[in-house]
């Protein structure tokens, strides 16, 4: 277990300029600053919505009814929610020395049975999105561009970018 000072880190979630979409098992972030998107599986989404700033790794850690083998996880959840710019003020080193990722997760897998898993990626603003993409009708396909967003390459002969539901 990580072991934190009297005057431990106290992560707090950025909310601020962000676009949150709640879904059946999984968490969708939109950052209007940054253009990028994070998707936080379950146990991560939990993570996240307790950093307050008044928590530590071992405060979130029981919140969340994990023993003291579980402030691994915790800490390496709160590594990468850091690296995605989702939390200020967690400073801790994760892994801690000692324990290699695969064994902090390994020991997630064994003792809560949820691995943290925090995918970012950038998206493009509408500008980039619309330049070198199909429009409605265009061809679509095998050495074509691909489809603008909302819109899908369908056709049994001539492949063409449609809306879904256009048949």
């Amino acid at each position: 277990m990580i072991k934190q000072p009297s005057n431990a880190n106290r992560p707090k979630a950025v909310n601020s300029g962000l676009v949150v979409q709640e879904l059946e098992n999984e968490t969708l972030i939109y950052s209007l600053e940054s253009h990028k998107a994070t998707c936080l599986n379950a146990f991560s989404a939990r993570v996240w919505r307790l950093c307050d700033g008044t928590r530590t790794v071992d405060d979130v850690t029981q919140e969340l009814g994990l023993d003291d083998s579980g402030a691994d996880t915790v800490a390496l959840t709160l590594k990468k929610l850091a690296r995605a710019d989702l939390v200020t003020g967690f400073t801790g080193n994760a892994p801690p020395s000692g324990h290699t990722r695969r064994a902090v997760i390994h020991g997630a897998l064994a003792v809560t049975a949820a691995i943290p898993i925090v995918t970012t990626m950038t998206i493009p603003t509408a500008v980039q999105a619309t330049s070198g993409c199909g429009g409605e009708g265009a061809r679509c396909g095998t050495g074509y561009a691909p489809c603008c967003n909302g819109l899908i390459c369908r056709g049994r002969f001539t492949r063409r970018c449609r809306r879904p539901g256009d048949d």
